[in-house]
């Protein structure tokens, strides 16, 4: 669903919402407005052309989707706290203090609405959700209430298009200024407090203080961003280091950086790879059809591939490797990149191909921007000049001094414009062959669908491949031509994981954690990659801040089932129907309709042929979900599932002994402990025992040292010995520690035995 004001702002007629509502005009009668009407609103004359342009590019379905809220969505208003990894976006207003003192008080309020207006407006666009008015100032969070897997750089691309829209409204006929700083961090944030919508939304931690205290920091029309903020941005932007500071109520010194400017772009992956872009692992036969599909495409046979997978699978990878492996041949390629912030605007990506290619600068002025749009266009041959009118005025170009305007109705406009590109493009399949990419479909506008599908009918004897990457949800629903073909990436073996984990640094580390890697991160490879360089970095095996929002989206993507995804993870990557209703207090067929909404999203899969077992199709997706808990409702879980899991004889003591241990219940963990580290011994399985034992004197260590509590630590190293002699011998350092430390406590606690 599109929003009335979100659209107007994403067409730059932000600044006639308060026309619109007051001349009541809904979404319904975009296509009913004249120029006339347009004009009687307020809009001047490159604002109309600019608004009947996109109406007449907007899908119809679309515009009737079209609705002003009346208020914040519900799941922000109820949302039960977490710990998440949020980033927080705080905008002041420069000069508020003089303004307000030369400004009647009614007129300052009107200034201040406007401002709040036009930063609301832009953040909303980008999904941010706004936490706080605080006067002049405006707190907003992006990654909550939903998580998003590039929040950190959606508030920055909010940043700088609030700068933008700020600076149109005017105090004193002068335009208004921001500053803004931005910071990414652990916080608490939910409904921390009843009955205050004021409270309902507050983040807890340092990093709103930080986002507060990087804002006082940053100069008129600047945005200043924290390191953690800057570690997950692409290296689409141009940013310079403010150098290292302190900050008032923050520990430590802290380096931070300034965005000077987004750098537009057509490629996700090189911007996030940044200019290091890794071999490809594992993928030579999904090369080798394409590389087929593009010897027909070249022969005259045109061919379309939509390459699905999931997120971080390497979709853009084989891209680059498909370049790669046609870096000899003479051809043509166009790239169009499908943009989560633009999926309401009509041929989004096609719109910003032909600006980057033609390299249109915002200084330029209007002829120099025809001159370079024809200078592309004619690469193609010879094009109809109205044909050339229609790209340079769906690009927003004034027009009608070099070709008139365009007089054509909305139905047959759009027409125009499909035949006009797609003429554009095979023009220029006859110079040379083309290799039309198109990235991530599953954010495409419809507009840009209906070309796509228009595109494949036509291409079927031209010496054109169209290549387009999709996820698997919102995949294209593209017609099933005989020149159509569809190819699935998989997971990565365990052969194509080491090779990752070897490249990058993984080499230095144990077999144990390359073992650790290769089965959290379930073959994905952009998921290998993430958490190698965490371990290899910082030694954690915790979920990488990079990774963070991508795997909270999959979770905040079902709200209604995701308290059952987050107490499932709780009893561990695999977990039984029966006891996750009992623990969940839901019946079995609520239980069951849970779990097929988390199997429909592919979060949980059945588990093998067994009834009733479950396991998270990706460990990581159940570290995050767990990790998002807050630590007393994870202790609370943990212990109900003790008590429900000991009621079964045939439950693992070692899995008592754990839930016992996360809820805090440290006797019983002990007792557990000592009985798994037992039926290992008589197995036996040593090194699974020394594994029980080294846990349960972990637990024992949080006891305050009695004598009680030593005969128990002494029981459990006499155990622990017999294990260390069995599995290394009775030389080994660590069984010799083992008997010292029995030794000292015996004679600390007077024991001669």
């Amino acid at each position: 669903m599109v929003e009335l004001e979100a659209w107007l702002q994403s067409i730059g007629c932000g600044s006639y919402i308060d026309a619109f509502r007051e001349g009541d005009v809904t979404a319904d009668l975009l296509g009913e407005l004249s120029g006339d009407d347009l004009k009687e609103l307020g809009l001047n004359l490159g604002d109309r052309k600019r608004f009947l342009r996109a109406v007449a590019l907007l899908d119809s379905a679309s515009a009737q989707d079209l609705t002003v809220p009346d208020r914040a969505p519900e799941s922000a208003h109820h949302a039960p706290a977490e710990r998440r990894r949020l980033t927080v976006m705080f905008v002041d207003l420069v000069g508020s203090t003089s303004l307000s003192s030369r400004l009647d008080p009614e007129e300052w309020s009107d200034v201040i609405r406007d401002y709040q207006d036009a930063v609301a407006g832009v953040a909303t666009r980008f999904e941010g959700h706004i936490a706080q008015y605080l006067g002049d100032g405006v707190l907003c969070y992006f990654g909550w209430p939903r998580a998003m897997e590039d929040a950190a750089e959606r508030s920055v691309n909010a940043g700088l298009a609030i700068i933008n829209a700020v600076a149109k409204v005017k105090a004193c006929s002068e335009p208004l200024a921001c500053r803004i700083g931005i910071a990414t961090g652990l916080v608490v944030v939910g409904e921390l407090i009843r009955g205050g919508a004021s409270h309902e939304n507050t983040a807890i931690g340092d990093t709103p203080n930080f986002a507060a205290r990087l804002q006082g920091f940053a100069k008129s029309g600047q945005i200043v961003i924290s390191e953690s903020t800057k570690r997950l941005i692409s290296s689409a932007y141009t940013i310079k280091s403010l150098g290292t500071r302190s900050f008032k109520g923050l520990p430590g010194q802290h380096e931070v950086y300034a965005v000077l400017e987004g750098t537009p772009t057509q490629d996700r992956f090189t911007a996030r790879a940044g200019q290091s872009i890794a071999a490809m692992v594992g993928r030579d036969q999904e090369l080798a059809l394409l590389m087929e599909r593009w010897s027909l495409a070249k022969a005259g046979e045109g061919q379309a591939v939509l390459l699905a997978g999931e997120a971080g699978i390497g979709k853009s990878r084989i891209c680059r490797a498909l370049f790669d492996a046609l870096s000899r041949d003479n051809y043509h390629r166009v790239r169009n990149q499908c943009s989560p912030y633009h999926s309401d605007i009509a041929l989004w990506p096609v719109i910003q191909h032909f600006t980057i290619a033609s390299a249109i600068d915002r200084t330029d002025s209007n002829d120099e921007r025809l001159e370079r749009l024809e200078s592309l266009l004619s690469q193609a041959g010879e094009l109809e000049p109205n044909a050339i009118a229609i790209i340079a005025d769906l690009l927003g170009l004034q027009i009608d001094e070099r070709y008139g305007s365009i007089d054509l109705s909305p139905a047959v406009r759009r027409a125009a414009t499909f035949t006009a590109l797609v003429d554009q493009m095979v023009g220029l399949s006859k110079q040379k062959p083309l290799l039309v990419l198109v990235e991530d479909a599953h954010w495409c506008d419809p507009t840009t669908l209906e070309l796509l599908s228009i595109i494949i009918e036509r291409i079927d004897h031209e010496r054109v491949m169209l290549l387009i990457t999709s996820r698997p949800e919102n995949r294209p629903d593209l017609p099933a031509l005989q020149n159509f073909s569809s190819l699935t990436l998989n997971r990565l073996g365990r052969a194509g994981v080491e090779e990752i984990v070897a490249r990058l640094g993984g080499n230095k580390l144990p077999q144990s954690a390359v073992t650790a890697i290769i089965e959290r991160t379930d073959g994905v490879p952009r998921f290998v990659e993430e958490l190698t360089k965490a371990l290899v970095e910082s030694g954690e095996m915790s979920v990488p801040a990079s990774l963070h929002d991508t795997l909270m989206a999959r979770l905040d993507r079902i709200p209604a089932v995701k308290e059952v995804a987050q107490i499932a993870s709780v009893i561990g990557r695999e977990f039984d129907a029966d006891p996750l209703a009992r623990v969940a207090a839901l019946s079995q067929d609520k239980i069951i309709t849970a779990l097929d909404k988390l199997r429909q999203v592919e979060l949980v899969f059945p588990r093998g042929g067994s009834t009733g077992r479950y396991i998270f199709k990706h460990a990581l997706v159940r570290d995050a979900a767990y990790e998002s808990l807050l630590n007393r409702n994870r202790q609370e879980i943990h212990g109900r599932i003790f008590d429900i899991l000991g009621e079964n004889q045939l439950t693992s003591p070692g899995v008592l002994a754990n839930h016992a241990a996360e809820a805090g219940r440290l006797d019983e963990a002990v007792k557990y402990g000592r009985r798994a580290a037992e039926e290992a011994l008589r197995r036996p399985a040593y090194a699974e025992a020394i594994t029980h034992l080294e846990t349960a004197l972990g637990v024992l260590a949080l006891q305050e040292p009695s004598d009680d509590v030593l005969r128990q630590r002494m029981r459990l190293l006499l155990l622990t010995g017999q294990a260390r002699i069995a599995h290394y011998g009775y030389a080994a350092e660590s069984t010799i520690a083992t008997y010292a430390e029995i030794e000292s406590i015996a004679r600390r606690i007077g024991d001669k035995e």
